[in-house]
């Protein structure tokens, strides 16, 4: 059974959050040489990535409102099959440049959406 598409873009929010959270404070540096904190990072943006797909195939006209939405789900490919071609620089201009904007247009979305029946 696919998720509703209210708890998918709610993942991919709350995954985008998490992401940007984990670079407050932090300097690029930061990001290429912990381990612990490129992974937390790769990871929360697989699961943007990944919602938003999933997103994109269960509701289309939806997704259709979603700023790069193949573009996110390109990365999240990268990420997930290609990991070893990923660019700590280009993850970091991807959480602290874009993700807040995603999460503002997925809140947005969310908003708009209600306790509409989503399908």
């Amino acid at each position: 059974m696919t998720p509703d598409i209210r708890s998918l873009l709610a993942d991919a929010a709350q995954a985008g959050r998490i992401a940007v959270g984990f670079l407050q404070g932090r300097s690029p540096s930061d990001l290429d040489s912990d381990v612990l904190l490129r992974s937390g990072v790769r990871y929360q943006l697989l699961v943007v990535g990944e919602a938003l797909g999933q997103a994109a195939k269960s509701a289309p006209e939806i997704a259709t409102k979603l700023p790069d939405l193949p573009k996110i789900v390109a990365f999240r490919n990268v990420l997930a099959h290609d990991y070893s071609r990923v660019n700590e620089v280009v993850v970091w201009d991807v959480v602290r440049n874009k993700l807040p904007q995603l999460v503002s247009a997925l809140d947005r979305l969310l908003h708009d959406l209600g306790d509409a029946p989503v399908r």
